[in-house]
């Protein structure tokens, strides 16, 4: 394909024990590595992707033991997703400093490919990504990652994935720029 990094959500609990369903991806995700290696494709990551619904496999921890766990593995942060999982835990620039610990104390990461929207979101987790302009009423808020970044040097590539996709992206590069 010549993608750089393959972005996917892990699947569902659909019922089963989240231990279960690690297991299970792990398994698939060994075999999926063993047919790489037979085809000769070595120059990939695979990129599971925080989720953003409670019962999805892919919260933080479970990522991040998924990257740590293969080669070619990397993870993906969904910024929206950690936080409507989480019932809105991002909301000052400090708060994204646990995420950025456990990747640094678990993961050995050049460069963090993240995700961002604001989000609604309801008890089970995500509902509906807004835009950037709708950040008083949906967090989180771009400017507390992006402040967090830059004053822990972190190296990102940030997609945006608001409604508004080209527009945001232009507002997010453009506040960047104002705090560097």
């Amino acid at each position: 394909m010549g993608a750089y990094r393959l972005v996917f959500h892990p699947g569902f609990y659909s019922g089963r024990k989240p231990e279960t369903c690690m297991d299970l991806a792990k398994k698939t995700y060994a075999r999926l590595l063993e047919r790489c290696e037979e085809e000769g494709i070595e120059d990939f990551t695979f990129a599971p992707e925080t989720t953003g619904k409670r019962s999805q496999l892919g919260n933080i921890d479970e990522i991040i033991e998924m990257c740590a766990s293969f080669d070619h593995f990397e993870p993906t942060i969904d910024f929206a997703h950690v936080h409507a999982r989480g019932g809105g835990i991002l909301n000052k620039k400090e708060d994204y400093n646990c995420i950025f610990s456990k990747l640094e104390d678990n993961l050995d990461i050049d460069r963090l490919h993240c995700h961002f929207t604001t989000i609604e979101y309801t008890d089970k987790g995500e509902k509906k990504h807004h835009t950037l302009a709708e950040d008083d009423e949906y967090g989180p808020h771009i400017k507390d990652l992006l402040l967090n970044l830059i004053e822990n040097d972190w190296k990102a590539t940030i997609i945006c994935e608001t409604p508004l996709i080209d527009q945001d992206a232009l507002r997010m590069k453009q506040l960047y720029d104002s705090l560097i």
